[in-house]
């Protein structure tokens, strides 16, 4: 799990393994496995092509 500078997750939040989370995002929702999410809120923008690597699908 990476998470980024100045990054908000709220209580209660699930990040799961192989997530990124994006500088300055606040994380309102539970992020998949394998997803990398940004924004305020954050959104899920790509995930893990096999939900495991970490490399993001096309």
């Amino acid at each position: 799990v990476w998470i980024g500078a100045g990054a908000i997750i709220l209580p209660g939040v699930s990040i799961h393994d192989d997530v990124v989370i994006g500088a300055g995002s606040v994380v309102t929702r539970d992020v998949p496995a394998g997803a990398t999410a940004f924004g305020n809120p954050a959104r899920v923008r790509a995930r893990a092509a096999d939900g495991t690597d970490g490399t993001p699908a096309r």
